[in-house]
């Protein structure tokens, strides 16, 4: 054998060594929690929608029978061969029901992430637990020294906090353990307190109370916060030294070791709640009108219901998807998803406790029903029309729709927008949030852009006119607002 035969297999064998020596990359994982309606799936959207160049894999828990934020984190998707599905962006979502007695459903799924057939390497694991789900039993099984989660270890426990209900409701025990797991807490929704400073201060000082020491608290809104602060990632070196002139690529850098957990440990007394819980669902592939799903908030939601969350698929707009969302103090959210990436359908889990399920099974239906016979539409009509305030734009039996519209007749919508910023559609979007947020029963649907039009039903028992008062106050305050920055210009226009 000759020298250069021997150096070459020498070569081989060193690189051979240094393989195998090589340390075992472990997966990261961040486990979302916290109660009913708190925010956790739009934490989980907010990390998808800011990730950069990471790969990310969101595991995804309901306690409903239909795994609703799966549907909503998942717009487009294909399923894989493992039951997961790749999104268009290059990350992969995995639906999964989290045992309390027995996690090896999540372990196969970090199995499968470590693994994929594919070739696609992720960069993270974020798992969304239900909102009735002690993350206890998923930290112990991350941590396992053994098995398959010897490659995956515990990034971080962010617990998502509805500020409003932690100061309305008492904490049941599941809260409370979510709240002692935590090593990162976002106080959510503290714009709804934002007018009380009071307030503000007692849910900081409850958090307080019950997190533990070294837990970093960030206030929120909408789940609106800067990804290191909850993952253990960091910009890209040099990005704060870089001159003008030069081009830093956007991305993140991960870490072998997590920044973000507590030096101290759990408490050995803590134990896994077990609060009972109520869930039904209502799925219908025929659309339901805006009418009936109006009666049914302000008439037949279960008095024990704490959350209610779903896909609609409405009679006056079947070519788009509405995301439906309700909770805290009755708070409404529907936002437009664009157009059907699948077959239509309603899909609507509701969640509460002490359910008489026959009734609320029975009121489900009544989604379903027809409330044209009960129309109240030149009712309706006459009130827009009598507001200088507002445009009317289609009137039927069952639905209006109308617009909030400039308040100097002199200037056309264009002329605000280029001359004073004031974007006419922004502001019938923000009215449409108002009244629906309020918790008062309103309900408006924006429709998709542009020329934004308020969507709401003239037929039933709840109508626009029964929450005019509403949606007059919201109005009145936006418009406010409008017509002092248009006092306060000097643009001549």
């Amino acid at each position: 054998m000759s020298q250069r035969d021997v150096d070459r297999i020498n070569l081989v064998l060193h690189y051979e060594k240094m393989y195998m020596a090589a340390p075992t990359r472990q997966l990261p994982v961040t486990i979302l929690t916290g109660f009913l309606g708190s925010g956790k799936t739009t934490l989980l959207k907010h990390i998808l929608k800011n990730r950069l160049n990471l790969r990310v894999c969101c595991c995804v828990s309901d306690v409903a029978a239909l795994n609703v934020d799966e549907q909503l984190v998942t717009d487009s998707k294909t399923r894989t061969a493992e039951g997961g599905f790749l999104m268009e962006n290059g990350c992969m979502c995995c639906p999964v029901r989290l045992d309390l007695d027995d996690t090896s459903e999540f372990k196969d799924v970090v199995w499968q992430v470590l693994f994929q057939d594919d070739g696609l390497v992720m960069d993270y694991l974020v798992v969304e637990t239900s909102g009735t789900t002690d993350p206890l039993a998923l930290i112990q099984a991350i941590q396992a020294r053994f098995g398959k989660m010897t490659r995956a270890r515990l990034d971080s426990v962010v617990t998502v906090v509805d500020a409003e209900a932690l100061l309305d409701n008492e904490l049941c025990a599941v809260a409370r353990n979510q709240l002692q797991c935590a090593d990162v807490v976002l106080l959510n929704k503290m714009d709804l307190l934002a007018d009380d400073p009071e307030r503000q201060a007692a849910a900081r000082a409850i958090v307080q109370q019950i997190a533990p020491a070294g837990v970093h608290v960030h206030e929120t809104s909408y789940c609106d916060v800067y990804l290191p602060r909850i993952l253990d990632i960091s910009p890209p070196d040099g990005i704060y030294n870089a001159v003008s002139h030069e081009s830093v690529q956007a991305h993140w850098n991960t870490s072998e070791v997590s920044s973000l957990r507590r030096t101290t440990a759990t408490p050995d007394q803590y134990t896994v709640a077990r609060d009972t819980w109520a869930t039904d669902v209502f799925e219908s592939k025929t659309p339901i009108s805006l009418a009936a799903l109006h009666s049914y908030i302000g008439n037949r939601l279960p008095p024990t219901l704490l959350r209610a969350k779903g896909i609609l698929y409405l009679k006056e707009d079947p070519t788009q998807r509405y995301v439906f969302q309700l909770s805290g103090k009755r708070r409404i959210q529907v936002v437009n998803t664009g157009a059907w990436p699948c077959a239509p359908s309603t899909q609507l889990a509701v969640i509460g406790t002490d359910f008489d399920f026959a009734t609320v099974q029975s009121d489900l239906q009544s989604l379903a029903e027809d409330h044209a016979a009960l129309s109240d539409a030149e009712g309706c009509a006459k009130l827009v029309r009598a507001d200088d305030r507002f445009e009317l734009v289609h009137v039927s039996p069952t639905h209006i729709q109308f617009r909030v519209r400039c308040p100097v007749t002199t200037l056309d919508e264009t002329m605000l927008r280029h001359h004073h910023h004031i974007d006419m559609d922004d502001l019938n979007d923000q009215l449409a949030v108002a009244v629906n947020l309020a918790g008062q029963g309103g309900l408006v649907v924006p429709l998709p852009r542009p020329d934004v039009a308020l969507l709401a039903s003239v037929a039933g028992p709840q109508t626009l006119r029964t929450m005019w008062p509403l949606v007059d106050l919201h109005a009145a305050k936006l418009l406010h607002v409008v017509r002092r920055k248009l006092a306060e210009c000097m643009c001549g226009f």
